[in-house]
């Protein structure tokens, strides 16, 4: 018979009917009341990281650099192979600023 031992035994039911084990200070459960905080779902959530003058500042990027690739691509068109056409508008040249943004 021992008075002590030290061992790495997980504490099962069956295990503490035999033997006296001891607890960490933690497993005591201290806890704390608060009030249940209500649950709403904000539309907007998404955009909470940021103010709202930089949301405004990066969507005032998007469309200036949108625009200069436009004009960029106007004035310098790629070069085509025979029969195909440039499908670079003002639409997709904000899309691929866009994206070049957003791009994980």
């Amino acid at each position: 018979r021992a008075d002590i031992g030290i061992s790495a035994l997980t504490i099962t039911p069956d295990r503490e009917n035999v033997v006296d084990f001891t607890t960490r200070y933690m497993d005591y459960s201290v806890g704390v009341l608060l009030r249940r905080a209500e649950k709403t779902v904000d539309m907007f959530a998404c955009l909470a990281p940021f103010d709202l003058s930089l949301w405004a500042c990066i969507a005032g990027t998007v469309l200036l650099v949108g625009l200069l690739v436009y004009l960029l691509n106007w004035l310098n068109p790629p070069r085509l192979q025979m029969g195909s056409m440039a499908s670079t508008t003002l639409y997709n040249s904000m899309w691929f600023v866009y994206g070049s943004f957003v791009q994980q």
